[in-house]
């Protein structure tokens, strides 16, 4: 299980950071994410802001980009059949 969230907080991390950022233009944003049982993203919100809309488009964009992630293992699959994950994430905005 740990390896599967590890996987999922990278690949959104990774797509967060754009070669294009403004170097002093970032922030940290808490986001939740939703994950169906086949790895799909179901939704994806803001839960706590960077104070900046641009950032935080960012960060949504950037779990839309990651997604699909591998299926979540059954043990953390809820009875509809998703998972939910909320983490931390520093976000660069484009130019």
């Amino acid at each position: 299980m740990r390896r599967w969230i590890a996987t999922v907080v990278t690949r959104v991390g990774e797509a967060g950071r754009a070669s294009t950022a403004i170097p002093d233009r970032t922030g940290r944003v808490e986001i939740r994410l939703r994950i169906t049982a086949d790895g799909s993203l179901r939704d994806a919100t803001i839960e706590r802001s960077s104070g900046s809309a641009q950032i935080d488009a960012r960060a949504l964009a950037a779990a839309r980009a990651a997604s699909p992630f591998g299926p979540p293992p059954p043990a953390v699959l809820t009875e509809d059949g998703t998972t939910e994950l909320s983490f931390p994430l520093d976000v660069s905005a484009r130019r």
